[in-house]
């Protein structure tokens, strides 16, 4: 009877044990309240150059995208340098393409050369024909063409390298063209102009901001004593936001970090979303509270 009882105890404590699969449903979802969305970008585009805005081509509330023009700074000089520059290039690529002396002096040094051989072969037939002196002049004509042939082709070389100078002045030029032009670096939303056209900027005076809305952050704490990082780390989530008159909404996103600082046993967690938009509104907004719940299954 008594073995009958301890069996029965037995079977009891071990059916009351947590199963593998109530452990994971128990951490299946953690979720974390009081979260707050925050923007991943934050811009304030400056000018790169000194001058004068010719031209502001965007106001608050407009969507921007990557490398569109926004504001343009003054570039007449710019553009009037670049085509000096080019000018320049055109003269010296023509120099460095002349090979004329080259073939100039190849030419006289045939002549010399055949000179000084018919000159050796008249004094071969005919011993002192052609005086030593006109022998020794013409050896020197053809070692004078030889050099010029070296020294043309010295030239030559450096017109070509005086070329590649002035392409590089020529992309110099392009670079400061393209430095006045003022362009979006993001996909975003213009949430402030700073500079007015006809105002004068120099190198680094914001003109304006742009945030990213698209694509927003989302933090919060969760309490280490509950759950380890890599339960937590690169899991999807499901962020939940309320809105006007009792609505909500969720979006997904993704845990992109969890911080190993763990001030009262509670490290930050932070979730990147992809936002929605309704009515032409991104539904989502910077400054909301949110609720993450992360997706452990």
């Amino acid at each position: 009877m008594h073995s009958f009882l301890a069996f029965l105890i037995t079977v009891s404590a071990v059916m009351a044990l947590p199963t593998q699969s109530s452990v994971g449903d128990a951490l299946a979802e953690p979720t974390i309240e009081h979260a707050l969305v925050s923007l991943i970008n934050d811009v304030e585009v400056s000018a790169k150059e000194a001058g004068v805005l010719i031209a502001m081509d965007v106001t608050e509330g407009d969507v921007v995208k990557t490398g569109q023009l926004v504001a343009q700074v003054d570039d007449v000089d710019a553009h009037m340098g670049k085509l000096a520059a080019q000018i320049r290039l055109q003269a010296a690529q023509t120099q460095a393409s002349d090979d004329t002396p080259i073939k100039y002096a190849e030419s006289g040094r045939e002549v010399a050369k055949s000179k000084l051989t018919a000159s050796r072969s008249s004094n071969r037939r005919s011993p002192g024909s052609v005086p030593k002196v006109d022998i020794r002049t013409l050896e020197l004509e053809v070692e004078r063409f030889r050099l010029s042939i070296l020294k043309s082709k010295l030239e030559l070389r450096v017109a070509q390298m005086d070329a590649e100078v002035h392409m590089a002045d020529v992309r110099v030029a392009d670079e400061k063209i393209r430095r006045r032009r003022i362009e979006s670096p993001l996909d975003g939303i213009v949430v402030g102009t700073f500079r007015q056209k006809g105002e004068w900027v120099n190198p680094g005076d914001p003109v304006l901001r742009v945030i990213r809305i698209d694509r927003l952050r989302v933090e919060g704490r969760l309490s280490a004593l509950e759950y380890d990082r890599h339960e937590i780390n690169q899991r999807p989530v499901t962020v939940e936001i309320r809105l006007a008159r009792g609505r909500t909404m969720k979006f997904p996103g993704k845990v992109v970090n969890v911080s190993p600082l763990t001030p009262n046993n509670r490290y930050l967690v932070r979730a990147e979303v992809e936002n929605k938009m309704e009515r032409g509104h991104w539904m989502m907004n910077p400054g909301m509270q949110a609720i993450i719940t992360v997706r452990t299954d």
